[in-house]
């Protein structure tokens, strides 16, 4: 690779380092942390500063994981942008701690705008920072890591707890537990993606974190229509996703675990409904059906 190729990075290795079709289930994260919190009267302009945060974190991770695979994705993904000589490994690591720096710093910003200050700051940047070294250290470690589905799960919970915290809330029984859950579904789906790129089939285990998150909403479910709804989509997502995995001829991970990452916004959805904000979680599936759609033109995984 040429030392201008180094240095240059046309925008569809940007997006494709970045897995920006994920994004709009980060953004339902945010709505479902809000949610959590009882904080969806905070301004407008509060949201968009977590959903750029929260954005920048994922995006920046997504660089990072790209960045601390490069040889094993030369072996096992030789397509990914910094094998293919598209860019180099040492551009996408500045961008990637630069772009978690730059969302560690707009946590305390949303959290200021939001009318928090003191201990309440000293916390919002705290959780930010636990996000921060959870998305490194997944990345730096996860290869061979038993415990590193749970750490990956630890990332997306850590996006309640942040959200949590910027709105004034903090620890709650109801964050702890629906961060639990999702770390639960998080971590299942993390374990079939590790299968993608190699010929062993998918352990039952993990499909049974991917189911178990729904147990809470079932009774919820059978007392409204849009409960009933959003259960039914989230059960045909995990269905589907486990018929492209475990279907005897054409097995197709890569496309369970899209639908399975873009389940997140349903299960965000299901939140946003049982702490009585309806619309908020017909937004969340609109979060779902854009994933989709965004897949289409940059993949997920």
């Amino acid at each position: 690779m040429g030392k201008g190729a180094a240095f240059k990075m046309n925008w569809r290795t940007a997006l494709e380092l970045g897995r920006v079709s994920n994004l709009p289930t980060v953004w339902t994260n945010v709505l479902a942390g809000l949610a959590l919190a009882g904080a969806m009267t905070l301004p407008p302009y509060i949201f968009i500063a977590l959903m750029i945060s929260m954005s920048l974190y994922y995006v920046g991770g997504m660089y990072l994981n790209d960045a601390f695979d490069a040889k094993h994705d030369a072996k096992e993904r030789p397509d990914r942008p910094i094998p293919s000589g598209r860019v180099s490994a040492g551009k996408v690591f500045v961008i990637g701690f630069a772009m978690l720096g730059a969302g560690l710093a707009t946590l305390p910003a949303a959290t200021l705008m939001a009318g928090k200050s003191g201990q309440e700051l000293v916390f919002g940047v705290a959780a930010g920072l636990a996000l921060a070294v959870a998305i490194v250290f997944y990345n730096w470690r996860h290869k061979g890591r038993w415990y590193s589905p749970a750490v990956m799960g630890m990332c997306r919970a850590l996006i309640y707890v942040s959200v949590a915290f910027v709105a004034g809330i903090g620890f709650s029984q109801d964050i702890l537990f629906f961060s639990l859950l999702l770390l639960l579904y998080v971590a299942g789906l993390t374990v079939i993606a590790s299968r993608e790129a190699g010929s062993k089939s998918t352990p039952t285990w993990p499909w049974i974190l991917v189911f178990s998150p729904t147990i809470p909403f079932l009774e919820t479910a059978m007392k409204g229509v849009l409960g009933t709804i959003l259960l039914a989509l989230f059960y045909s997502i995990c269905l589907y996703a486990l018929y492209q995995a475990k279907r005897s001829a054409g097995r197709n991970i890569k496309k369970a675990v899209m639908a399975l990452i873009a389940g997140i916004a349903i299960f965000d959805a299901l939140i946003c409904n049982l702490f009585h904000c309806p619309v908020i979680a017909v937004i969340a599936v609109g979060g779902f059906a854009l994933t989709l759609l965004l897949q289409r033109r940059i993949s997920g995984t």
